[in-house]
């Protein structure tokens, strides 16, 4: 009954669109979103791109209009799964269940394999996985030549072996993908640094929305300056950094090495920011002048690619530091209404990141319940559940009586990344702006209060000047 009602749904909702997505959840509730988002995968960011509410029969359909073959991931019950997609084609997918071992570790992404039922006519998810087995199978089989790093021929047979298979493969999409991953298998051999910077980075243009490509530039170029050590060039690159705070003399430093004068510019940005992004970790350098030199790359790049990268960078490093702008989230509330953070500017908020099964979060709720009616002027609370179950936030709030603010995160995975929640309850204070004004603010418990008070006398309105009148 399920799979005929799947298969109406299909027939009756196909449209001409860049990528059609048409989905069947096999498992849950049709109180749930499903998400899909895109990764930068310099900075392992992701972005959501769409979101759309299951049917009564736990379908969907989406269309994404992407302009380029790209790798797309769907959130759906707080289970990950990616496919690749490409324009002008559409994807039947079935969304199974995820059959591991229930945690409540706080920052662990549950992932599962989606099941592809109709591919697209290029079939790039199943070429993708074939080519991905026989890959699998060479590190196998030769596991002893890769440790000695002395699989430069067996490597070669297989690049010949693909390359002869795949003369005809019309996907870019693909063709990239190949090549780029039989390029990370050659730098794990002692192939020639310089043949490789003729195949692969010299007149290639950038491609960074390519998983594949972006893994094989990260690895080539990983420790760039590595080249620099013990020599004169060292002080000039550690002084571009720490004390010039200079792109522009750190690219003029970096560009003595052979390899990088080959690159185009973009490409040196690029490893630019690689390096800068890799040195935030390295005592050497100093970590505001480190993200002094991006601010002045984001602003100078001629690419936006670029600096779309370096402001995914800066926000991951800077995303919850006091005066800094709260990451934005979306939340439902218990009537299925989507709130967004940013819905609340203008107020100061005080967000208390909670679930059901967490005994302190319920406790610490009667004391917040004071503050509400004598602040709730001045101070919006939201109590925003993490709760991987629906139905359990469900029926907590069905029953309460509370009357401040409740709901239940969206893409939850990326707010306990962005919001550093490994314990709870865990509570925020923000600014009228959004800023942040207390990253680990107190319990309702402990002198959180106080803040309140402050913000409550701050705020009260000032007494009229007195209107004298003169008689005469």
């Amino acid at each position: 009954m399920r799979l005929l009602i799947f298969v109406t749904f299909i027939l009756t909702s196909l449209n001409s669109y860049a990528q059609t997505i048409v989905g069947q959840v096999l498992y849950g509730s049709n109180n749930e979103y499903v998400e899909v988002f895109l990764t930068d995968y310099f900075t392992y960011t992701d972005t959501v791109i769409n979101v759309v509410k299951l049917n009564d029969s736990l379908c969907f359909e989406l269309n994404l209009n992407l302009e380029e073959s790209q790798q797309v991931t769907f959130k759906i019950n707080h289970v990950y799964y990616t496919f690749f997609v490409e324009p002008n084609e559409t994807y039947k997918v079935e969304f199974p269940p995820y059959n591991g071992e229930a945690s409540r570790v706080l920052s662990k992404r549950k992932t599962v394999n989606p099941i592809i039922i109709k591919d697209g006519q290029n079939r790039i998810n199943e070429k993708l996985e074939e080519f991905n087995y026989s890959v699998d199978n060479l590190i196998t089989e030769n596991a002893q030549l890769f440790v000695r790093k002395t699989a430069e021929n067996v490597v070669a047979a297989f690049k010949l072996n693909i390359e002869t298979k795949t003369t005809t493969e019309q996907s870019a999409f693909i063709r990239t993908y190949y090549h780029f991953v039989i390029a990370q298998l050659q730098l794990t051999t002692n192939y020639s640094r310089q043949k490789m910077m003729d195949e692969y980075v010299v007149n290639v243009t950038p491609k960074i929305a390519h998983p594949e490509y972006v893994k094989f530039f990260k690895d080539f170029f990983s420790g760039y300056r590595r080249f620099f050590a013990v020599t004169s060039l060292q002080l000039k690159l550690e002084s571009s950094v720490n004390v010039h705070q200079n792109p522009d003399s750190l690219l003029s430093v970096l560009n003595t090495n052979k390899f990088l004068k080959q690159c185009t510019d973009k490409q040196k940005e690029m490893v630019l920011v690689t390096e800068l992004y890799d040195m935030y970790q390295d005592a050497t350098y100093n970590r505001a002048a480190i993200e002094s030199v991006l601010k002045k790359m984001k602003v100078r790049s001629l690419y936006p690619d670029v600096q779309s990268i370096v402001k995914n960078i800066l926000n991951k490093w800077n995303l919850l530091e006091n005066g800094s702008i709260a990451p934005e989230f979306e939340f439902k509330l218990p009537n299925g209404e989507l709130k967004k953070i940013s819905d609340y500017r203008g107020k100061y908020v005080y967000i208390d990141f909670w679930a059901t099964w967490c005994t302190p979060c319920i406790n610490e709720m009667r004391l917040t319940k004071a503050l509400n009616e004598t602040y709730k002027e001045q101070v919006e609370i939201l109590s925003i559940s993490i709760d991987e179950s629906n139905k359990k936030f469900q029926k907590f709030t069905s029953k309460m009586t509370y009357d401040w603010v409740f709901g239940r995160a969206s893409n939850l995975d990326k707010l306990k990344e962005d919001y550093r929640i490994m314990l709870i309850p865990k509570y925020v204070l923000m600014g009228p702006d959004g800023e942040i004004i207390k990253l680990n603010a107190a319990r309702p418990s402990s002198d959180i209060e106080k803040e309140f008070w402050k913000i409550k006398k701050a705020n009260a309105p000032k007494p009229k000047d007195k209107e004298i009148w003169e008689m005469k």
